[in-house]
């Protein structure tokens, strides 16, 4: 048997190559460990004694008996080749699917904040060990749902016991990105789905109605006024000065910002009259910010009181809770319907709206998109349409026409 007679023998053998009197061993394997491709290879060689047949045959054998070895020893039992396409490679659970999603797409971005809560929830309600393909029933998504509309309605911040679908829809979304992620690391298969059909985004996991919300209204000047009268007749003034810095204070949100630990006298610039706070929904720093008289008068009001706190805090002895039952105690007395502390936000950008001021100057101020402030905040009030046509006259034209309206009208 000459040389080419024996590397085409070989070629039926991957792997496995004719190095001179040797034949050399080389077994490589690209595998799935724990939802990350790994790369392993092996390298062995086995002596050819002389040029006749039998010691070629003999050797060959001993080269095949080492290929095998290799990929025993580089692809244990749980591991599997890419090669092996369709078949799962690991029974995939819910916890470290989860984990593995979050590193891979949300770490670095600037909802990690929000998914932590979403996965928190999530992990609240299933078991973390139990694997994604377990979990594709009609009664775990059912319950999932049901469970999630009890817990938002029961948490102690939701005063108002209210539910919305798009709180839930958030979890869904985390849940269907994880499947999805879980497949492309074959810890998952698309058979095993809820809906398996791939032409079915939402792979059976779809997303609750949401009635778009109407329009909050804001605070009335009227109604204003007489709050803080009452207020501070009833001894309420710290929390009616709250009140006051949250309808002026650049539409800071009660919960996640103005009881945020960061959010102290420290944010405030009191030569400059500005501001910087952390904003809980960008995850990012408001930027110095201009504060208005009022608001800044607060500040001055409150500053020693900070001073003397540990936290440092405007309002130290004011509390999430203790807020809330502010704004319930006198939306009663006073007969303001939904006013509640989500009210001041939206009245400090209604109010920039009244005033005409640009909307990315909105934007900037109150740290929402543009879009947010065109379609939940501007408020076409009767009065803002009467002066949006009315500023069109032209007096020269009214007079050329000569008719005084208030004539033509009797």
């Amino acid at each position: 048997m000459n040389k080419l007679s024996r590397e085409a023998i070989l070629k039926l053998h991957a792997g496995i190559y004719l190095r001179g009197d040797t034949l050399a061993v080389h077994t490589r394997k690209k595998m799935i460990v724990d939802g990350e491709l790994k790369k392993d290879s092996a390298y062995d060689t086995v002596k050819i004694n002389d040029t006749s047949d039998t010691s070629f045959k003999k050797a060959l054998a001993e080269a095949i008996k080492l290929k095998e070895k290799h990929n025993e020893a580089l692809v244990p039992a749980n591991y599997h080749s890419r090669k092996q396409g369709k078949k799962s490679i690991t029974k995939g659970t819910l916890k470290e699917c989860l984990d593995m999603t979050f590193k891979k797409q949300w770490e670095n971005g600037n909802n990690q904040a929000n998914i932590k809560i979403y996965m928190r929830d999530i992990l609240n309600y299933f078991p973390p060990t139990i694997t994604l393909a377990q979990m594709q029933t009609d009664a775990h998504y059912n319950g999932f749902v049901n469970y999630m509309k009890k817990t938002i309605e029961e948490r102690p911040t939701n005063n108002l016991a209210t539910f919305n679908n798009r709180t839930t829809n958030h979890r869904l979304s985390v849940l269907r990105e994880t499947f999805r992620e879980a497949i492309s690391k074959r810890m998952l298969e698309q058979s095993k789905l809820l809906n398996p059909d791939v032409r079915v985004r939402d792979m059976g996991w779809s997303n609750l109605h949401v009635i778009e919300s109407k329009s909050k209204k804001p605070i009335s000047r009227e109604d204003e006024v007489r709050l803080m009268e009452l207020a501070y007749a009833n001894d309420d003034v710290q929390h009616a000065d709250a009140m006051q810095f949250l309808i002026n204070g650049l539409g800071i949100r009660l919960q996640f910002e103005f009881f945020d630990p960061q959010f102290n006298i420290d944010c405030i610039d009191y030569k400059n009259k500005t501001i910087n706070f952390f904003r809980h929904k960008t995850q990012q720093w408001s930027g110095d910010l201009p504060l208005n008289d009022i608001a800044y008068r607060i500040c001055v009001k409150y500053r020693e009181t900070a001073i003397a706190h540990k936290s440092r805090k405007l309002f130290p002895n004011v509390t999430v809770r203790s807020m809330r039952t502010f704004f319930e105690k006198y939306g009663k007395l006073l007969e303001i319907k939904n006013f509640t502390p989500y009210a001041t936000k939206h009245t400090f950008i209604t109010r920039l709206c009244e005033t005409k001021t640009p909307v990315k100057v909105i934007s900037k101020l109150a740290g929402i998109s543009i879009e947010t402030v065109l379609k939940y905040y501007a408020q076409e009030t009767p009065q803002a349409l009467r002066e949006a046509v009315n500023s069109i006259n032209d007096s020269n034209i009214v007079s050329f026409i000569g008719h005084n309206s208030k004539e033509l009208i009797k």
